[in-house]
Order: structure tokens, then C-alpha cells, then sequence
């Protein structure tokens, strides 16, 4: 029959046992610990350098949400950004000492280089912002209504953290002038946009273009009458192009692959 004293060494034995879990469950040891001490050890932003007054600002907010979010050590945190530099990046920083990088101030260290670096870059991020949303390169065949307004607006947001913040009317009426759209897509968009050019009717009309080549797709046909006047619309890399026929009873309407076949007529006996 157990006594006192062997209740007392089981209990003891248990809290050691239980502490002893618990401790490997923190530092991922044991089949039942995987996970439950998780280190957030993913590497820090890389950076190449190229074109700094438009990607040096968003990279250092990139480092400093990771920095956030790290469990690097303070001291180690400059090395590992170093590592993940290339290109004129690199260069700027690696004349740095080992002092510089590897201490508590590695990434303030090196961020101050890369600013001194790019200094020149950097102060003529406004007209570049400006360049960019204002005289931005128009929408392309192959690209997308949604991707478009995606970079136009990114385009904007740039340009107001330099301090310029462009009314609603005329972000609308760039969007809208830089959309190459097509004299049938045109005509579309003055009736859903109801000849306004403000950013949200400008944005909602061309959602809707967005919306009708995804369903016509790729070899999608549309035809329209309007009173004597019929046009067949037909996409090319995603725009649909207009092709006007007066009415006429013996137009004939060939579909893609009428003309493979050779047809020869017979002669008349």
C-alpha cells in the first residue's frame, strides 16, 4: 500500500515530467511540439537598386514590417539585409565595416548608406510620380481593364505621398484618356459612364468593359442593329474592333474556317 511519502515523490515526478514537455514543446522538440515553437526566421526584402525614386520607399517600408515581424536578432538583422542586396545595392554598402553591419543599428546603418547612395535619385521622385501617373504609358492590347486601373491608381497613391494629390475629376479623365479604347468600346462607355468623367463613373463604365470581353472570350461574336446599320464585333487581344455593313439581302456571313476548303464550281454543260 502506498505510503505518504511515495504520493509525494509521484507528484513530484509528474510536475518535473510536465515541465520537462512544455519546455520541448517550446523549442520544437518532440513528435507533438512541431509548430508550437515557431520561429519567424524568413529573410529580409531584397533590393537591386533599379529605378530607387520609384522602389527605394516602398523596399525601406518592406524592412520595416519585417523587422517587425522577425525573430532575428537585433544584431544579426543588418547581416541578413546585406545578403539580400544586389546590384548597385550592393556596391553602395560594401564598403561598410563588419562593425557597421553586424551591431543592434546594422539596418539603420545600412539604409542611411543606401539613402546617401541614391540621394540624387531620390530628389527627383516627384516629377517621376508625375511622369508616371500623369503621362504613364496607355493601356496596352494585353492588358486588362482591372490591371489598368490596379496601376493607374497605384500610379496616384505615388504621387500624393510626394504631395501632390490630383482632384477626382481629372484622375477620372486620365484614366479614361489612357485606356485605348476602341470607337465601339467608346461608344459603350459614354452611355454607362453617362458622359461623366469623374474617377468613380469613369472606374465602374470600364469594369463593365471589363466584364463583356471576359464573356465574349476569345473567339466570341456580338452583333447589333441599329435601325439600316449592323455591326459585327470580333476581339482582337482584347479589344473588340467595329466592322460596319449596310444591310444588304445577300451579305453573306462566314464563320472562322468557311474559306479552308477549296470549292471549284462546275461547269455548265
Amino acid at each position: 500500500m502506498p505510503t505518504p511519502d511515495d504520493a509525494s515523490s509521484f507528484e513530484t515526478a509528474a510536475a518535473t515530467s510536465g515541465s520537462a514537455t512544455q519546455v520541448g514543446a517550446a523549442t520544437g522538440g518532440g513528435d507533438g511540439g512541431a509548430g508550437y515553437g515557431y520561429r519567424d526566421r524568413e529573410p529580409p526584402p531584397a533590393y537591386d537598386g533599379i529605378d530607387p525614386e520609384m522602389t527605394f520607399r516602398v523596399w525601406e517600408k518592406n524592412v520595416r514590417l519585417w523587422e517587425f515581424e522577425t525573430d532575428v536578432p537585433s544584431n544579426k538583422r543588418g547581416v541578413k539585409l546585406l545578403r539580400m542586396l544586389q546590384g548597385t545595392a550592393r556596391l553602395a554598402v560594401d564598403e561598410m565595416s563588419f562593425e557597421e553591419v553586424a551591431c543592434e543599428d546594422g539596418i539603420r546603418n545600412i539604409i542611411s548608406k543606401l539613402k546617401e547612395y541614391y540621394l540624387p535619385h531620390l530628389e527627383v521622385s516627384l516629377p517621376r510620380a508625375f511622369e508616371s501617373a500623369v503621362y504613364g504609358p496607355c493601356r496596352s492590347s494585353k492588358e486588362g481593364f482591372m490591371e489598368y486601373i490596379a496601376r493607374m491608381d497605384k500610379a496616384f497613391v505615388r504621387l500624393r505621398k510626394e504631395g501632390v494629390d490630383l482632384p477626382d475629376g481629372a484622375q477620372g479623365y486620365i484614366i479614361y484618356r489612357q485606356s485605348s479604347l476602341s470607337e465601339a468600346q467608346d461608344q459603350r462607355f459614354l452611355v454607362w459612364s453617362d458622359g461623366k468623367y469623374d474617377r468613380v463613373s469613369v472606374v465602374k463604365a470600364l469594369r463593365k468593359l471589363d466584364k463583356v470581353v471576359k464573356e465574349k472570350g476569345k473567339s466570341g461574336f456580338m452583333t447589333e442593329e441599329n435601325e439600316h446599320i449592323a455591326e459585327t464585333y470580333f476581339e482582337d487581344d482584347g479589344i473588340y474592333q467595329a466592322i460596319g455593313e449596310e444591310e444588304d439581302e445577300n451579305y453573306v456571313y462566314l464563320k472562322e474556317g468557311d474559306l479552308d476548303d477549296v470549292m471549284e464550281e462546275r461547269a455548265m454543260s
